[in-house]
């Protein structure tokens, strides 16, 4: 963030640069809450001590910071006191530790459980100041025995200190686990809370919460671990006195012999994996975000018990999302990637077919003019499992699997989807630029019912259930926009599509009829609806402005060039 202030005075605008202009970490050093937009906030740093009013604004992406970063605190949490430059060292965020913004908003729930408020919480961290020490860096033996001893701030526990020296909680004994050969240790967003030494050999599940990333580090015996201590609690821990190599982080401690990965983008910052598991019976369907810029974003699972924080994540201009609908014991079972070589479009779609080799591309539908290839990824095992998804820069830029020994014979052109319909992208308009495309389709045989996916007056999409329990879905469908009642849809029916068109004359689903054998329709309004039995393919083409449904022979009305 950095602070800006309109003032005409060129002189007096140059004292304030010089005075604050440093950026500030969008996290309040007293509560640890967010800092947003405009907001009053107090900025102080190592050059300025002193704490001055400014407006939060936020650092432009990949800011290099170039005048320093400073420290900022809301208004309303210095009532609670001024922290110390120590204690402001002891209360800050970790530079490298970001949050997605579900995982953000469960870390504030956590912060105002039982009723505490920002001011409750920046209470609790200038109480913590008398604790506080010099920071320094220190080192520990793994030849010898490892204790441990942990300092609680805001109601959460830290790892405070590392010794051979007997003194807490012993925590590694060489002669008890003479195999350990790793060290998983969780990090927060104010350092390190829990740390295990293990073997590599064994798989380890520790109960984890969704704000901590987890860490590995090999070591050997007798080998030194060094680690930062900030005044009050462990920062980090590293394998050398240079510090630790940009290591990947995980939602879980994670390291199995068997987890193969697939880079998809190349990126420098250190990767950070999210733990999603899949195939799991009480599965129903899996959502993923996908935008032109940085193709899919990321991807979660459904169940029953699933919240819809999801949704809330992305930015709703430009986000399109995916819905994966399963049937009675459909399972995930091969993950491909689809390379397009043709400048400007060339980047990185996610393919995944089902077991009952449902085809799911995460992407726009091929254009025949452009160049792509296409290879698997992994062939997914049968039971619940774990997918490993870093998507900690915005979009998914590697995966992660324990996948099915042994290969799948398919090929690509066992799975590709072959429309009945022509592509409407594949008509250019007056500039002769292509508009692409998304391709879904789902049988109408045996269709019991229908939900519509509704955003204002524009029917996005429709989630699909069948006789024999399965589902699918077609057009854009958002498990928090769908609506509640189900349209049933009796045998024999007839079902209308009711189109309308923008101001830009873009088409667009407002409704949908269905009619019994001995209903009297309404008039047919011709080049715009579209009817359909229950019976054959319905054929959904999309992309954030405009859709066409068809069906067989016949289409809804023609999208706008």
């Amino acid at each position: 963030m950095s602070i800006i202030v309109s003032i005409c005075d060129a002189e007096f605008w140059a004292e304030m640069t010089e005075q604050i202009a440093s950026c500030v970490p969008p996290r309040c050093v007293l509560c640890t809450l967010q800092l947003k937009g405009n907001n009053d906030i107090f900025v102080a740093s190592q050059a300025n001590p002193a704490y001055q009013p400014a407006k939060y604004f936020a650092c432009m992406v990949n800011c290099p910071h170039v005048n320093g970063l400073a420290y900022g605190c809301h208004s309303v949490c210095l009532r609670a006191g001024l922290p110390s430059l120590a204690a402001r060292e002891v209360n800050c965020w970790d530079e490298d530790f970001s949050l997605s913004a579900g995982r953000s908003s469960d870390y504030q729930h956590h912060l105002l459980r039982n009723g505490n408020t920002m001011l409750d919480i920046a209470r609790s961290a200038i109480q913590a100041e008398a604790s506080i020490t010099k920071a320094c860096k220190a080192q520990i033996d793994t030849a010898h025995c490892i204790w441990a001893t942990y300092v609680t701030l805001r109601g959460e526990s830290y790892l405070s200190s590392l010794s051979n020296d007997p003194n807490g909680i012993l925590l590694y004994d060489p002669i008890v686990k003479p195999a350990a050969d790793i060290i998983y240790f969780a990090r927060g967003p104010l350092g390190v809370q829990n740390i295990l030494f293990a073997c590599s050999a064994d798989k380890v599940e520790l109960e984890t919460v969704r704000w901590n990333w987890w860490q590995d580090m090999p070591f050997s015996a007798g080998q030194s671990i060094y680690f930062d201590f900030d005044g009050l609690k462990i920062r980090n821990i590293h394998g050398n006195q240079g510090g630790n190599p940009k290591r990947p982080m995980w939602s879980a401690p994670s390291l199995q012999p068997s987890l193969v990965h697939f880079p998809l983008v190349q990126h420098s910052r250190p990767a950070r994996f999210n733990r999603l598991m899949v195939n799991h019976p009480e599965i129903t369907g899996y959502s993923i975000a996908w935008n032109t810029a940085r193709r899919a974003l990321t991807m979660v699972a459904h169940a029953p018990s699933s919240d819809l924080h999801c949704y809330d994540e992305f930015p709703e201009r430009g986000t399109t999302w995916f819905y994966i609908a399963l049937g009675s014991g459909e399972l995930l079972k091969d993950i491909w990637r689809r390379d397009c070589h043709s400048h400007p479009h060339r980047g990185v779609d996610l393919i995944i077919a089902t077991s009952l080799d449902n085809v799911y591309v995460v992407g726009p539908h091929e254009n025949p003019n452009r160049r792509y290839s296409y290879s698997r990824l992994a062939v997914l095992r049968d039971g619940p499992n774990y997918m490993y998804i870093d998507d900690s820069v915005g979009f998914i830029r590697e995966l992660a699997f324990d996948p099915e020994p042994g290969r799948n014979s398919n090929t690509w052109e066992d799975y590709m989807p072959v429309p009945i319909s022509p592509n409407p992208g594949n008509n250019p308009n007056c500039w002769n630029i292509s508009e692409s495309f998304f391709y879904t389709s789902a049988p109408l045989d045996d269709l019991l019912g229908v939900n519509l996916c509704q955003f204002n007056d524009m029917v996005t999409g429709l989630l699909l259930h069948y006789g024999d329990g399965s589902q699918a879905s077609v057009g854009e469908v958002r498990l928090d926009r769908l609506q509640s009642d189900r349209r049933q849809v009796p045998r024999n029916s007839t079902i209308r599509f009711t189109v309308s068109r923008t101001n830009y004359q873009c088409p667009y689903v407002n409704g949908l009829q269905i009619f019994t054998e001995n209903m009297v329709k309404p008039p047919f309004n011709h080049g715009l609806d579209l009817e359909v039995n229950c019976h054959g393919i319905l054929e959904w083409w999309f992309t954030r402005r405009q859709c066409q449904l068809a069906y067989g022979n016949r289409t809804s009305a023609s999208t706008c060039l």
